[in-house]
């Protein structure tokens, strides 16, 4: 009991060190997102001044657009069709990356940008093409530097990256947690185990204790009636003597026949009493055998 005791005390402290090591990690995460934290409101100062900047590049970036570009409603004039036909007043319904598409008094038309003279070509803005981009820089035009993001996609990738560092704090208190949930059941159901060792052992011990008292009870009777055995072989020792002495008072001279048979009466049943005797001292060596396991 002093070993399982001893062995379920080392496992508590092991335990404890356990849980002051979980509770270490726990603290340097803590430590690690107070400085990331800290690193993401830099950053912060930073995409604040560039604020400013960036909302006037846009500025010039609309600006460029809006005076380069073709427009539904601008008019044209002398537009010279690919069939050789010249519209002297053309007007601009419909403008997508691929085509133009045109009101004129004698009805619609719809032009691929080739088509067009390349002086309105070079006035169309188009989306940058990927066809036959690498992968690489397809990527590199989707995820942009911080220098060439909006204010909008900046907040959106500073809250991305905090929700990525709370969600990993979060995940890692979830599995601390889940171990010291696991490491308290354990803890019970040794504790259960040890409580219930510990009764059984009580029980054993009580069982034990109770069949001691028995043992000894039957012990002692079966000395008291040795010892009554015992009291008879001498009672049947004098009566010998006696009925010896009455036969020679009787008859001076005896036969020896007779005092053989007198004796060996009495002998007899001496012999009975005794073997009676070395029964019931059998029947405690067993009983004090029984006790001492």
């Amino acid at each position: 009991l002093n070993e399982d005791i001893a062995e379920i005390e080392g496992e508590i402290e092991e335990l404890g060190e356990d849980a002051v090591a979980a509770q270490k990690v726990e603290e340097e995460i803590d430590a690690k997102m107070a400085e990331r934290t800290a690193q993401q409101e830099e950053i912060g100062g930073v995409e604040e001044k560039l604020k400013g900047l960036i909302a006037l590049l846009e500025a010039y970036q609309d600006g460029f657009r809006s005076s380069v570009n073709i427009e539904a409603g601008e008019k044209l004039t002398d537009l010279r069709m690919p069939d050789g036909r010249v519209l002297k007043e053309a007007e601009v319904t419909v403008v997508s990356p691929e085509k133009v598409q045109l009101k004129h008094p004698n009805g619609f038309a719809s032009l691929d940008l080739d088509q067009l003279p390349s002086s309105l070509q070079d006035r169309v803005v188009k989306p940058p093409e990927t066809d036959g981009v690498s992968s690489a820089a397809q990527e590199a035009l989707t995820n942009k530097p911080n220098s060439l993001k909006t204010a909008a996609e900046l907040a959106a990738a500073k809250d991305a990256a905090k929700q990525d560092i709370v969600d990993a704090v979060d995940r890692r208190r979830m599995e601390l947690s889940q171990r010291n949930d696991r490491m308290r059941k354990e803890r019970e159901a040794r504790d259960q185990k040890a409580l219930a060792d510990r009764e059984k052992m009580v029980a054993t011990q009580k069982a034990k204790q109770e069949l001691r008292v028995k043992l000894n009870a039957q012990i002692d009777t079966l000395e008291d009636e040795i010892r009554v055995l015992e009291d008879a072989i001498e009672a049947q020792d004098k009566a010998k003597e006696d009925a010896l002495a009455r036969m020679a008072a009787v008859n001076l001279r005896p036969s020896m026949a007779d005092i053989d048979k007198v004796a060996k009466a009495y002998d007899t049943k001496i012999r009975s009493i005794e073997a009676q005797i070395n029964a019931k001292e059998t029947e405690i060596t067993k009983l004090k055998r029984e006790m001492a396991q």
